[in-house]
């Protein structure tokens, strides 16, 4: 049975390992971690560094803010019909 400190719990495991995860892409591109040991190797050129670390950077941000969100740490007013929205693709994509 899950309660609501599993959740709290979860929550800021969740943000840490976001926020961990965050801070590593950031060590990959300021040089500190060389790029040839990420992405399993298979980067190039600075060039395809830069485009790989920022669509992770991006989607990372997106899911830490998420969850900073259903901790109740972001407060944000959500118009119903983008929630309607998101349910109904919620509920397309499960199947």
């Amino acid at each position: 049975m899950v309660t609501a400190n599993m959740k709290n719990i979860s929550g800021w495991m969740m943000i840490i390992i976001f926020t961990l995860t965050l801070v590593f892409h950031l060590l990959v591109i300021s040089g500190i971690v060389p790029y040839t040991m990420v992405w399993g190797g298979r980067l190039q050129s600075p060039q395809e560094m830069y485009r790989f670390e920022a669509i992770s950077i991006l989607i990372n941000s997106i899911f830490l803010f998420i969850v900073l969100i259903r901790q109740g740490l972001i407060r944000l007013r959500v118009p119903l019909s983008l929630l309607l929205l998101h349910y109904g693709l919620c509920l397309l994509f499960s199947y």
